[in-house]
């Protein structure tokens, strides 16, 4: 009788370590969607910190310098959004602000996605920034971008950035970093 009831408690207990367990990876597999976001969110942050140079008070006898120590030069200063955002669309949209964000649920098609969201966090904290993808006039992928990582706010336009516009350029003052438009005839291997 003794033996009956170990096995039956050895049974019951195999069932709640494993519930548990399936509980925790489900729970770490959330908080790594959630903390980490899209892939082309990381490989954005990889191309900027790639390509970031130090602004002109931290070039050191007019030698600019890489950011990131003993990395070999790239091959171009650009970042080109079509290379980092590897999927379907047409614009790019930078929102820093909910001044931004108002005109942008105007024109764009955000069906099933909840604004308030956005302007709550936009409102409640300024280091948030979002990057919108769009793809005939629907939204295909956004996440939020922090300062922390970089600053995108003067990218932030009503019209956006068509495919073949969306080509930055990264700078950083030693402490953060600032993502501009590049403005060039030849973006080089940015081309479509």
């Amino acid at each position: 009788m003794r033996f009956y009831s170990l096995n039956f408690l050895w049974n019951r207990s195999r069932i709640l370590i494993i519930t548990f367990f399936i509980l925790v990876f489900s729970m770490i597999l959330l908080m790594y969607k959630v903390v980490l976001g899209p892939v082309w969110v990381r490989s954005l942050a990889k191309e900027i910190t790639m390509r970031a140079e130090l602004s002109s008070d931290q070039i050191n006898n007019g030698i600019v310098f890489s950011v990131m120590k003993d990395r070999p030069e790239p091959e171009m200063p650009f970042i080109c959004m079509n290379r980092v955002a590897n999927f379907s669309w047409d614009k790019v949209y930078f929102i820093g602000s909910v001044n931004s964000l108002d005109s942008f649920f105007s024109k764009i098609d955000w069906t099933n996605i909840d604004k308030k969201k956005y302007i709550d966090r936009l409102t409640r904290d300024d280091r948030y920034q979002l990057i919108v993808f769009v793809s005939e006039n629907k939204v295909v992928d956004h996440a939020f971008y922090f300062t922390l990582w970089a600053d995108v706010s003067d990218l932030d336009r009503p019209q956006g950035y068509e495919k073949n516009q969306a080509v930055f350029t990264a700078e950083s003052n030693g402490y953060s970093f600032r993502l501009a438009h590049a403005e060039s005839d030849d973006f080089g291997s940015c081309s479509l």
